[in-house]
């Protein structure tokens, strides 16, 4: 994930000198986003242990409540209707927990306890990323079906420095984790004009189809130029990657685990366009992710 970020961060500091020749302050897209989500991660099997048919037993590590909150600014140019490539910078915020749990079963009987128990929390860090969004099909009714892909990626240490192990007995904790999410959302929007009358460079007021019109008056002014109702689809992957550093007394043991996330969920929201550079956005977020995301976005 961080190659990626790296490769692509060089490829557009080569292409500078061509861009900046041709580079247009209308095109530019500045944004600010908030977001949090609750995140359904795999379980790891790391032991599995039978002798004949009557003692089997297993060590699994599981990942749970996952949640992450950022807080992030884009800047985009767009190239065309079809292609917006952005950066992304911000603040992420992420806790889970994380249980080691040993499952026993003799014969008829069987048992599970949890072994080692740690939590994360406290953990801001910052977020560094790239995507691009843009339109795939327009069709004559109004109907847009668009994308928006990226990837983020951030490390972050952990300030709850304590592990359980077997029920009371705590011992000291250093934590790490290097976390890299990829997203794509597929999206189908229909925009419904409110206000057709905008105010051109020249102070004249227009309609949709640039006619000249009587300027409005009172409350009219103040009325969102339009809404777009969004509906699609996401398919999110995470990777983590966790460290843990215990400590007792002068004994130092360090633990190295890999856990990733495939998921698919839904999108509805809406957007709303307060004049022609002002919009702002508000989508939830249903399925194997579970959250809610705000936009503010401003086009010069």
């Amino acid at each position: 994930m961080k190659k990626f970020l790296l490769v692509s961060l060089l490829v557009a500091l080569l292409a500078i000198p061509a861009f900046a020749a041709e580079f247009s302050k209308d095109k530019l897209v500045v944004g600010t986003e908030f977001s949090y989500a609750k995140k359904d991660i795999e379980n790891l099997n790391l032991v599995n242990l039978g002798i004949g048919s009557w003692l089997s037993g297993s060590l699994t590590q599981k990942t749970s409540d996952v949640k992450l909150w950022e807080a992030l600014v884009t800047v985009g140019y767009k190239l065309s209707d079809n292609l917006t490539p952005y950066g992304i910078v911000g603040a992420g915020y992420l806790n889970f927990d994380q249980d080691l749990v040993g499952d026993i079963q003799i014969g008829h009987h069987s048992a599970s306890a949890s072994l080692l128990g740690t939590e994360f929390r406290d953990s801001m860090a910052l977020v560094l990323g790239a995507g691009a969004k843009g339109d795939l099909l327009k069709f004559d009714n109004g109907l847009i079906l668009g994308y928006d892909t990226r990837w983020t990626t951030f490390s972050a240490n952990s300030k709850e420095n304590k592990m359980v192990v077997i029920e009371d007995f705590v011992i000291d904790n250093k934590q790490k984790v290097s976390y890299g999410e990829f997203n794509f959302d597929l999206l189908a929007s229909k925009e419904f004009l409110l206000n057709d009358k905008t105010k051109d460079a020249d102070g004249q007021w227009r309609n949709s189809k640039g006619e000249f019109v009587k300027a409005p008056e009172g409350m009219e002014k103040y009325t969102p130029r339009a809404i777009t109702p969004i509906v699609g689809a996401r398919y999110t992957h995470v990777d983590m990657l966790y460290k843990n550093n215990m400590t007792l007394d002068c004994v130092s043991v360090g633990i190295e685990s890999e856990v990733q996330g495939g998921m698919v969920s839904g999108l509805v929201g809406a957007k709303i366009d307060i004049n022609k550079s002002l919009s702002a956005s508000v989508s939830g977020i249903l399925g194997q992710e579970m959250g809610v995301q705000l936009k503010v976005a401003y086009n010069f």
